[in-house]
């Protein structure tokens, strides 16, 4: 699937990939192991943000007008944002 972002996690120790396969996928880089995968999305995820201030936060838009806000120490989404004005 094709990849629409990156983002890096953790110290530059992880990298987070957007995709079309409507999820997000958490990669160690010095082994290139998924770590973990993260869904919410019901379309492409198309953007990624680190939070500037935390190693574990981070957020993701869709395709489908999302934003979603995830934490890797925690299964699943833990916020979700209001859609975008059409």
């Amino acid at each position: 699937n094709a990849i629409f972002d990156v983002a890096w996690m953790r110290d530059d120790k992880q990298i987070l990939t957007a995709s079309a396969d409507h999820g997000i996928h958490l990669f160690d880089v010095e082994t290139s192991v998924q770590m973990m995968a993260f869904d919410g999305h019901a379309s492409c995820v198309k953007a990624l943000a680190a939070q500037p201030t935390s190693k574990y936060v981070f957020a993701s838009g869709g395709r489908d007008g999302r934003l979603l806000v995830f934490d890797t120490r925690t299964p699943g989404v833990v916020r979700e944002g209001e859609d975008a004005p059409h």
